[in-house]
């Protein structure tokens, strides 16, 4: 079966790590790490194609404007605000980065209300906010209580970027 490296929270050392790519199975990597320079050394090294895709949500815009290194992003912001995405992805392709970055700045201040609490039970409030409850986090993170989640949920409505049970519609 085809299978993706997943790198997060590892530096990139583009002359071992090209060596995953030996592997018969091996067909991509999601980067989560800002060295985009040792990404795009590394797929410089690669002697197959190979899909490499970047994991920063707040740095897609980054990433895209190499232009040939990443083909696109994985990120949990991009289960919230997928349409968002989905247009920085398009905009990028076409060269229009200035009205990329306009969406990029709006996606960043999802991902710093998401990001703001060490909880991570927060990232499952945006997901129950647009009406998919995925019920709590993992341990050890602790789950939100009512007025937690009440108080979070008005937070994100008043940035009016993410919308209340959008992902019903």
């Amino acid at each position: 079966l085809p299978f993706m490296v997943y790198s997060i929270g590892q530096a990139l050392v583009p002359e071992r790590d090209v060596r995953f790519f030996d592997i018969k199975n091996i067909k991509g990597i999601k980067y989560t790490g800002r060295d985009y320079y040792s990404a795009q050394l590394m797929k410089r090294l690669m002697d197959k194609e190979a899909i490499f895709f970047a994991g920063c949500d707040e740095q897609l815009l980054c990433g895209l404007a190499l232009g040939n290194v990443f083909s696109g992003g994985i990120g949990t912001t991009y289960n919230i605000i997928p349409a968002t995405f989905a247009k920085i992805c398009a905009l990028a392709e076409r060269g229009l980065f200035a009205e990329a970055a306009a969406l990029q700045d709006e996606a960043n201040r999802v991902v710093a209300l998401m990001i703001e609490s060490e909880n991570w039970s927060y990232r499952k409030a945006f997901m129950k906010f647009i009406g998919l409850d995925c019920g709590p986090y993992r341990y050890p993170y602790a789950p939100l209580s009512e007025a937690e989640y009440e108080a979070f949920a008005k937070r994100i409505a008043a940035q009016g970027i993410v919308k209340a049970g959008a992902a019903a519609r």
